[in-house]
């Protein structure tokens, strides 16, 4: 199953780098969500903080992303 960070990466067509660039964050703050938590990461979740901004680029780059998207299930 595909983490959330995963998921959205793949529908908005962008590499954590270009995400983390498109929403003035450092790189590093954007990997920490692609890592497992053991790797010293989220474990593939994005904290809710971040969830806006996120949306907003979707809508901006035209990609429909719901709420589900940011959960692991």
């Amino acid at each position: 199953m595909a983490t959330p960070i995963a998921k959205i990466l793949k529908k908005l067509d962008m590499t954590a780098l270009a995400l983390s660039d498109a929403l003035d964050l450092s790189d590093t703050t954007v990997y920490k969500w692609t890592y497992s938590k053991a790797r010293q990461g989220t474990g593939g979740n994005i904290p809710p903080k971040y969830h806006r901004p996120i949306m907003r680029l979707a809508k901006k780059k035209k990609v429909e992303l719901t709420p589900s998207d940011f959960v692991a299930l």
